[in-house]
């Protein structure tokens, strides 16, 4: 929530305001960030509106008060203006998902399983470290693209919306998932199947950018292995 608002006593005694600082106040609903009448006050208000608020001791600052400006069982008015808010839902309803609207989008059908969707996304690790991104990436949503978490929360977007998820444990990549960061995009979405004869140039890398593998790389002739004959290892097959 973004706002502005200014704080007086009873007696017209103005003690804090931000709109003097020329600099909104900015805080998340609902998780005692503010004083108990803030939360179920501001959670009333539309976009724009600006409202009066007579706020009782026992859900501003009660018996203790807030020395020296506000003292013990002070009933407060905050005149308060909300400028904006980002909405942030629990998109399952199961504390897996939450979406934190950027972009709306257009009204749109609920997708379903068999739906093939067009997106650009970029998963990030909770520190900022890039683990894949997609300019263009085209999937059914059944079968999904990179991590479930991704379907997941395509499945609940409208057109031309975007929106930042935070993915909590059990939608997370397991530890036996590779991590794929695409390099190069090509539209589509057909996979070669079990069996399949491929053709590939491959570089393998630790993690110190030490290569230990080139297989075809510069070579003008690419490397062919067959899926699933145990050719090459099992993390690289499965991709």
């Amino acid at each position: 929530m973004m706002h502005y608002y200014v704080g007086t006593l009873l007696d017209g005694t103005h003690f804090d305001s931000s709109r003097d600082r020329g600099t909104p106040f900015k805080f998340k609903l609902g998780e005692g960030q503010v004083i108990k009448g803030w939360d179920g006050g501001i959670k009333t208000m539309k976009k724009g509106e600006k409202a009066l608020f007579t706020i009782p001791p026992k859900i501003a600052y009660g018996e203790s008060g807030s020395p020296p400006t506000i003292s013990p069982n002070a009933t407060l008015q905050f005149e308060v203006e909300l400028l904006s808010w980002i909405s942030i839902k629990d998109i399952y309803k199961d504390g897996g998902i939450f979406k934190t609207i950027l972009v709306e989008g257009e009204v749109w059908k609920n997708l379903k399983d068999l739906d093939e969707v067009f997106v650009q996304y970029e998963a990030r690790l909770k520190d900022g470290t890039l683990v894949s991104k997609s300019d263009e990436v085209e999937f059914p949503v059944k079968d999904g693209y990179f991590c479930p978490a991704l379907s997941k929360a395509v499945k609940k977007m409208e057109k031309g919306e975007k929106v930042l998820p935070t993915v909590k444990p059990q939608y997370k990549l397991s530890s036996l998932k590779v991590l794929k960061m695409i390099l190069k995009e090509r539209k589509g979405y057909d996979r070669p199947n079990d069996g399949a004869l491929v053709k590939v140039k491959l570089m393998e890398k630790l993690q110190d950018e030490t290569v230990f593998v080139k297989k075809r790389h510069d070579e003008e002739e690419p490397f062919e292995f067959k899926i699933d004959e145990e050719q090459i290892i099992d993390g690289l097959d499965k991709q």
